[in-house]
Order: C-alpha cells, then sequence, then structure tokens
C-alpha cells in the first residue's frame, strides 16, 4: 500500500476510530494498513487538508471530462488508434490534465469501444461452412523432421457443431478425405 492515497472511506474510518479511543497500533491492525500511514492521517490538521484536497480532486475530473469530445476519440479508437497515443495527444495540447488511469476509466464509462457485432440465423441443417488454418508442429521421433500440420475444421451454422482434424497437406485428395469424414461426423445426409 506504499505510496498509494487511501481512499476517502479509509481516512473515515481512521478518524471514526480514533475518536473511539482506539490507539494508532490498534487502528492499523484492524484496518490491515501500516501505521506510519495511520500517522499520518490520525492529526487533525492533516486530515483536513487531506479531506480539501480529495474533494477539489473529484471537482475537477468534471471540468475535463465536459472539455473532451468523447465521440471524436471513440471514433479514432475504432479506426485503430491506441487510447494511450490518444492520451499523449491530448496531454500536448494541453485539454488534458489527468493521468492515463484516470483517462482510460471516464473513456470506458462514457462509451462502447467495440464494434457492432451481427449474429446470423441459419434454419438447421442448410448451411456448412469450412475452412483451413495452421496447425501445430510435430517431430517424427525417428528422422528428428519437423512436419507442419494444417488444421481443418467444418461446422453446422445452425447448431455450432464442429468437427476438427490436423492433416499434413491441403492437397484435393487430403480435402475430400477430410470433406467425407466431417459429413459422416456430422451426420449429413448426401443426395
Amino acid at each position: 500500500m506504499a505510496g498509494k492515497e487511501l481512499k476517502m472511506k479509509i481516512i473515515d474510518e481512521i478518524l471514526r476510530l480514533k475518536s473511539m479511543g482506539k490507539s494508532k497500533r490498534q487502528i492499523s491492525k484492524i484496518l490491515g494498513i501500516h501505521r506510519n500511514t495511520v500517522s499520518k492521517y490520525f492529526e487533525n490538521e492533516s486530515n483536513n487538508i487531506i479531506k480539501e484536497e480529495i474533494k477539489n480532486s473529484f471537482c475537477g475530473i468534471e471540468s475535463w471530462v465536459e472539455k473532451i469530445e468523447w465521440e471524436k476519440i471513440r471514433e479514432e479508437v475504432l479506426q485503430g488508434v491506441p487510447i494511450q497515443i490518444i492520451h499523449e495527444e491530448l496531454r500536448e495540447k494541453g485539454k488534458l490534465e489527468v493521468l492515463y488511469p484516470a483517462f482510460w476509466k471516464q473513456l470506458r464509462k462514457r462509451m462502447s469501444l467495440s464494434k457492432a457485432t451481427m449474429v446470423r440465423v441459419f434454419e438447421p441443417g442448410s448451411r456448412c461452412e469450412i475452412d483451413y488454418c495452421d496447425g501445430i508442429n510435430i517431430i517424427d521421433v525417428v528422422t528428428g523432421e519437423v512436419l507442419r500440420t494444417n488444421f481443418f475444421v467444418g461446422v453446422l451454422c445452425s447448431s455450432r457443431y464442429t468437427f476438427a482434424e490436423f492433416t499434413f497437406s491441403q492437397k484435393s485428395e487430403d480435402f475430400y478425405i477430410l470433406m467425407l469424414r466431417c459429413l459422416n461426423f456430422l451426420e449429413v445426409v448426401l443426395r
């Protein structure tokens, strides 16, 4: 907890426990914070100053948040500009005084950063999609040669029922064999 500011709730709890006559050591044990931290917030004068600083920092949030064009930032993020870069640019222009975590938190509160998605609905048995992708490397124990594989996947679009198998090539023969295995697995009736 070293170096971090305490939340107002914990500061109030320190003051409450102090008013109950608890010692600094007891308060640190109860709250699970270091005794020096309790000492820092134990004195009445420093508490008033700290409370005022915290209050001012919360008031400051509203001012910078209102100045930001959130919709413009959202468009930039969806175009692929990293949030860190946007934050740095706004700080360089003098439009932003806060650190990155505070900016990111406000950005997440104000907007969804994901693009819209669409769910496609298919009638059962009307569509099967297939594809290849890179597979895993296999080492031949006899020769020590590294063999590359391809990953074949077939999916029934309505139920998302899936067939997958590794193969050593994407040649026509392998493709036909995998298609037959896929259709048999998915129990598709060939007409």
